[in-house]
């Protein structure tokens, strides 16, 4: 599984590590890197289309989108992440 950074991070790090003229040419480098298209995940117990189900004695969690059964860490596609406050980063 590919693994993601902050750009940011790696030129601050270099920053500190290198001599000036090494710092510009690694940082041309660093830059000349595309960036991934990448956004957090949203597991189902975070969805607003994850909920409960009670019928008789089952007690079943489900997608209320697709209406089927569904795990709490389980994730798709179509995942829209709940509002859990100013502490959760907004996506875009």
């Amino acid at each position: 599984m590919p693994e993601y950074i902050e750009r940011e991070a790696v030129l601050e790090r270099l920053k500190q590590e290198c001599s000036p003229m090494v710092f510009a040419y690694l940082a041309y480098l660093v830059n000349a890197i595309p960036a991934a298209d990448v956004r957090p995940v949203a597991l189902c117990k975070d969805c607003v289309n994850y909920g409960e189900m009670l019928s008789g004695y089952d007690h079943r969690l489900i997608c209320h989108k697709f209406a089927l059964t569904t795990k709490p860490n389980f994730y798709c596609a179509c995942g829209e992440r709940r509002n859990f406050g100013s502490d959760m980063r907004e996506e875009s």
